[in-house]
């Protein structure tokens, strides 16, 4: 957790404390923005992203203790944006959609790759809850305080992303 004086020196200029930022979030921000959208080199970019306008306006971050949710809440929302910038361009490309979808031609992880197919059929959001609670490793009321939801239709919008994920799991094992 980023304490406020550290905050205060952010804002201030300082480049250690940026650094010390940068080095306590910059891998949970990848592993969820990388769950959200399934794309490493995406996900870098969203995480590149926040960072700079981090950095750039440092004046606008919120108190210590709210930090910690409102940065999770900028990768969700960066990833989601970014899922929807790639899908408007998907489609307005559509002869290369099939060179832009994730093909492997080895199969050496199977599981691995229906866990990925079925985790791209599912929403946005859908995935933004299930990298939180996974990869994030956050309760459902912090959560809720991330997505600024009650903790009761967190725990019913969880349920629901993983009864549609073991469906489409289920459905891929039985072809």
């Amino acid at each position: 957790m980023i304490d406020s004086d550290t905050l205060k020196r952010l804002r201030e200029g300082d480049t250690q404390a940026f650094e010390q930022i940068v080095h306590s979030y910059q891998h949970e921000m990848l592993c969820v923005s990388a769950r959200i959208i399934g794309q490493l080199a995406d996900a870098e970019e969203v995480r590149q992203k926040i960072l700079i306008r981090i950095w750039q306006a440092p004046q606008k971050l919120p108190k210590a203790e709210s930090f910690e949710a409102w940065l999770r809440r900028c990768v969700v929302n960066e990833s989601i944006t970014h899922l929807r910038q790639r899908k408007r361009q998907n489609l307005l490309m559509s002869e290369f959609a099939d060179s832009l979808t994730f093909h492997s031609s080895e199969r050496k992880d199977f599981d691995l790759e229906q866990v990925r197919l079925a985790l791209s059929q599912l929403e946005p959001e859908q995935r933004a809850l299930l990298a939180l609670k996974f990869d994030g490793q956050l309760t459902i009321r912090e959560i809720g305080q991330v997505l600024e939801r009650s903790h009761t239709t967190i725990h019913s919008q969880l349920e629901r992303a993983i009864a549609k994920l073991r469906s489409l799991m289920q459905t891929k094992v039985r072809k």
